[in-house]
């Protein structure tokens, strides 16, 4: 399977990013992260994701 990274979509873009056809290399910003209510009742969501289409399906 061969994914084109050019072509994908950011969700929370990094300041810091390279992107090819073939590789994504990111600097992620200071306390960037995914978590999603932790015991302590904080959620961050805003570390940055690049998303693109596969051709395939992962079921």
């Amino acid at each position: 399977m061969t994914v084109d990274f050019s072509r994908g979509t950011w969700l929370n873009q990094p300041q810091h990013s390279t992107v090819t056809p073939e590789k994504v290399t990111i600097t992620t910003d200071m306390e960037t992260d995914f978590w999603q209510r932790s015991y302590y009742g904080f959620r961050n969501d805003y570390a940055p994701a690049l998303a693109a289409r596969a051709a395939c399906s992962f079921l």
